[in-house]
């Protein structure tokens, strides 16, 4: 007979772990295209404000249901997307934190404290991976859109220096970490804490990353529609703008 007494609990399942972060990383990069794809919109728009054939279209009363419709959608895509972004990153705080307090507990309980340590590195190199892509993404981005590139490459150089500031911290944890293996529960807790902290850190970058994003479109919505409302002014109030 089984001897009496709590069950076994299964190993820590660090490739779970792993594929959590990968969905992420797959919701951010498709956040990333969605923005892309409603800047492309804008610009479209933009051309044909520009033209003086929609000009004259618009002035004389053409068209005018169509600009304001697509500006309607765009404006309403804008909404959805910083609601479903809010509501992708609340998800994963919660999904990640669960996952990580799991993975603690059960290294913890099996007296496995190697296992911990490697968990903890799996999830710093995620993270940097992660912090990694998105950056690349924003660059690529910005390459198209002249009037953000020197705040995108003043973003990315910030962001770039504290990947590497990160970084040296965590393998100066890591490293007191193998110095101090007599006491490697205590220590195992403050890894915990100190990767918590950065992996918040990250996500908090990520949703200001796209709140600039979805403010820009905002921005352009609205200079959209002083420009159609210009367009409608008769000729002599025109040409005070």
């Amino acid at each position: 007979m089984a001897a009496s007494g709590n069950p076994v609990r299964q190993a820590v399942d660090l490739d779970n772990l792993i594929q959590e972060y990968m969905h992420f990383e797959k919701v951010v990069r498709k956040t990333g295209q969605e923005n892309s794809c409603l800047k492309k919109e804008i610009r479209s728009l933009n051309k044909q404000l520009q033209s003086s054939h929609e000009a004259e279209k618009i002035a004389n009363g053409r068209g005018e249901w169509g600009l304001k419709s697509q500006i309607t959608v765009i404006r309403e895509k804008s909404i959805r997307l910083e609601q479903e972004h809010k509501n992708q990153i609340s998800e994963a705080i919660k999904n990640y934190e669960q996952e990580i307090l799991r993975v603690r507990e059960e290294a913890l309980q099996h007296s496995k404290p190697h296992e911990y340590r490697k968990s903890n590195v799996i999830v710093g190199d995620a993270v940097t991976g992660e912090s990694c892509n998105i950056g690349e993404v924003t660059k690529r981005e910005g390459r198209s859109d002249t009037t953000l590139q020197k705040q995108l490459a003043d973003a990315g150089h910030a962001h770039h220096t504290e990947i590497v500031k990160l970084r040296l911290e965590y393998d100066e944890k890591l490293l007191k970490l193998q110095r101090e293996r007599n006491n490697a529960k205590a220590q195992a807790g403050q890894s915990f804490n100190a990767n918590t902290d950065i992996f918040r850190k990250k996500l908090q970058f990520v949703k200001a990353e796209s709140q600039k994003e979805i403010n820009s479109l905002k921005s352009k919505v609205a200079e959209f529609e002083t420009k159609l409302a210009v367009q409608q002014m008769p000729a002599t109030k025109r040409k005070m703008f």
